[in-house]
């Protein structure tokens, strides 16, 4: 056995060698096969992230002018009936709601855009809930301040002084949340 070991000595180191390379070359393969599958993986990962964000900046784009519109909307819808209730205040008219104020309250679609906001704002802008208080407690000081005056409880003269800061402060008001949000908005940009 000694004499067949030594005529295929060379034949046997070769086929080790071979088998030793093919060896060395499958660990390689598997360890190149395992980083492209991990490159791969984090690519994957990576992309999905990127549309990710991508399309939570636009939500955030679309939602912030949403609510921009929506303020610009109430605004004005506070602004007619409060405006309605300074020229009733300042013509001196005697009690009770005039008709001018009556239509801009009926007509007013303050409610609908009010709670499209309401969602928006707790859904997507939450740290500016009291931004929205502030404008509503506005307007509904403007409210009861010409409901006391036309029930003869206050002066009108007060009453007309009060609406028009109330005017002025509503304004302010709708103008520093747009600002809030357009803030937020741009950090998404």
């Amino acid at each position: 056995m000694g004499e067949w070991f030594n005529d295929n000595a060379s034949a046997i180191i070769a086929a080790s060698a071979a088998l030793s390379g093919a060896v060395i070359a499958a660990i390689f393969a598997f360890i190149n096969n395992t980083q492209n599958i991990r490159a791969a993986k984090l690519q994957r990962s990576e992309q999905y992230d990127f549309e990710k964000w991508k399309a939570n900046r636009q939500i955030y784009i679309e939602k912030g002018e949403e609510a921009i519109g929506l303020i610009t909307s109430l605004l004005n819808a506070f602004l007619g009936v409060v405006n309605a209730s300074t020229l009733d205040v300042v013509m001196t008219h005697e009690h009770g709601i005039s008709d001018s104020v009556k239509n801009q309250l009926i007509d007013n679609k303050s409610g609908d855009n009010l709670n499209r906001l309401d969602t928006i704002i707790i859904s997507y802008f939450p740290e500016l809930i009291e931004h929205k208080s502030q404008m509503i407690k506005y307007y509904q000081c403007g409210i009861h301040s010409y409901i006391e005056s036309a029930m003869g409880k206050r002066e009108k003269s007060a009453v007309a002084i009060e609406l028009l800061d109330i005017q002025s402060k509503l304004t302010e008001s709708a103008n520093l949340f747009k600002n809030k949000i357009s803030e937020i908005i741009s950090k998404h940009l």
